[in-house]
């Protein structure tokens, strides 16, 4: 009976010792199911393998049981990369996990010294050798202050639709200190749309533009000759008034100057 209980407490000694050893494996001393294989699946044109690698073992994924992956702790690891979205982890038995992700798009140039992204109005410091990708060649650029960074990007979604009809893109936006707006196109036109109901403005510019052809007869020159393009002699058209607007013909006024007289 004696021998019996002795061997009894032996066999609980020995379980618990195993649980024991066990469950310090899986405090990353030594995992049992070890992960010994990591996919990444992504597009990866604007975050680089290396990257993505360091964020990857900040996560300490090499000493993680295959059970007590942490997902979230790797999501978030991911996420100090502004580019990274739209992340995916699974556990692929017996010894792999495999993460897939996507990448933000570019929206504008911020402040020239920066991207800021389409879906979450991120500002991303980038490299020269991202600025020479196609992706970037024709986005337009978005001055202003950072605090004003969301109202910026949102104007800019709203007034590519606004400017559609004309067949121009943006190259230019800006929000002043003073709250004014001003809007600059790819043929260098500028528009300036003062600091309320640019939305409205923005139209009745659109409108007046797509009837420029007819209406540039009537318009005073003071001698100017017109060229065949209806934009080619307008520096700028002032939106900022309630019954009308304003063009500049064959002036060479700079947006700064006229940021800086409004």
């Amino acid at each position: 009976m004696i021998i019996l209980r002795c061997m009894a407490v032996i066999v609980i000694m020995l379980i618990v010792f195993a649980v024991g050893i066990f469950f310090c494996y899986q405090k990353e001393l030594l995992p049992l199911f070890p992960i010994n294989k990591v996919q990444v699946i992504a597009p990866l044109r604007f975050v680089t393998e290396k990257e993505v690698e360091d964020l990857l073992i900040k996560a300490n994924i090499a000493k993680t049981d295959f059970f007590y992956l942490n997902m979230f702790k790797i999501e978030q690891e991911l996420k100090q990369n502004y580019w990274i979205d739209d992340i995916n982890i699974a556990r692929v038995w017996p010894d792999k996990i495999r993460i897939k992700f996507s990448e933000q798009q570019p929206l504008a140039y911020w402040n020239k010294a920066a991207i800021v992204t389409q879906n979450t109005c991120d500002i991303i410091p980038t490299s020269e050798q991202i600025y020479n990708q196609k992706e970037f060649l024709n986005l337009p650029s978005l001055i202003g202050n950072e605090k004003n960074s969301k109202k910026l990007c949102d104007t800019l979604a709203n007034l590519q639709i606004s400017i559609k009809p004309i067949g121009i893109d943006i190259k230019k936006l800006v929000l002043t200190q003073r709250g004014s707006w001003y809007l600059e196109l790819q043929n260098d036109l500028i528009v300036l749309l003062g600091k309320k109901d640019i939305f409205e403005r923005t139209d009745k510019f659109v409108k007046f533009y797509l009837q420029f052809d007819e209406l540039k007869k009537d318009l005073p020159t003071n001698g100017a000759q017109l060229q065949h393009d209806s934009s080619s002699n307008i520096s700028y058209i002032d939106m900022r008034y309630n019954n009308g607007l304003a063009i500049a013909l064959g002036q060479t006024k700079k947006l700064a100057e006229l940021m800086e007289s409004a």
